[in-house]
């Protein structure tokens, strides 16, 4: 059996309160988890299972593709580089499940050979080792997540580190990307908790502005703004702009 990213919750339609708030701040991912699924769920969500939520929530807004710019390390041209976000989801299904690894509890968590059990990380574990270096946020994570009670022998920590990656396998890892002027291939990591939060950081100007739109027309006040969806405050302002364009051309939409 192989793993694949857990969907265990449905994504509710964005309501503008939710982008409101992300403004780039440290943890503003976890914060949107929190907001779509509930603070106590967002908490004990497994990283795979966050992550599946975070590439719904992409692709309700954003659509399948994932489109970036960057620039070649080597001739410094700039070129584009996209894929379809469901293809990378479901290359992460094929980690083939470790041979030390010899089956799933009832609850989720990978039963090894040598008797040890482990539960996929949460955000409360990655809180957990947030700050310290690599070495000691390995430890503390080993602690938290390996159940050791039918063995007295140490895991080490690449035997955990192959076992967490098929466990709950991340949508943060690094793809291949090629510059289509001089060939050269490199390395691009990619994060969809990062590109989301950046992808919504970067729309904040067309939130105020709606927000703006809808308020001189609607005379609303701002929580009822925000308390509406993500498309129906779209189309609310672009009614209103249509409006304002009428208006002042004397044509009529």
């Amino acid at each position: 059996m192989q793993q694949s990213i857990r969907r265990q919750h449905a994504v509710p339609g964005l309501q503008g309160r939710v982008e409101w708030m992300i403004t780039g701040r440290p943890g503003d991912g976890a914060r949107l988890v929190a907001h779509l699924v509930g603070e106590d769920d967002a908490r004990t969500l497994p990283v795979s299972a966050r992550d599946a939520v975070l590439c719904d929530l992409y692709s309700e807004i954003f659509g399948p593709h994932v489109e970036a710019s960057r620039r070649c390390s080597h001739c410094r041209e700039p070129y584009d580089f996209d894929f379809v976000l469901a293809d990378v989801v479901a290359s992460l299904s094929e980690t083939p499940k470790p041979d030390f690894v010899r089956g799933l509890t009832e609850a989720g968590d990978a039963r090894l050979e040598s008797g040890h059990v482990v539960r996929a990380p949460t955000l409360e574990d990655e809180e957990a080792v947030a700050g310290l270096e690599v070495a000691a946020a390995e430890r503390v994570l080993l602690d938290r997540c390996v159940d050791a009670t039918n063995t007295d022998a140490p895991l080490d920590a690449e035997t955990a580190g192959a076992v967490l990656e098929w466990l709950s396998p991340m949508v943060d890892l690094d793809l291949r990307g090629t510059c289509p002027e001089c060939g050269t291939t490199e390395s691009l990591r990619f994060s969809i908790e990062h590109y989301l939060v950046r992808a919504l950081v970067a729309e904040r100007r067309q939130l105020v502005r709606d927000t703006h739109l809808i308020a001189a027309a609607y005379h609303w006040n701002l929580n009822e703004i925000l308390d509406l969806s993500r498309n129906d405050r779209r189309q609310l302002a672009a009614l209103v702009e249509n409006d304002r364009f009428s208006a002042r051309s004397g044509v009529s939409l």
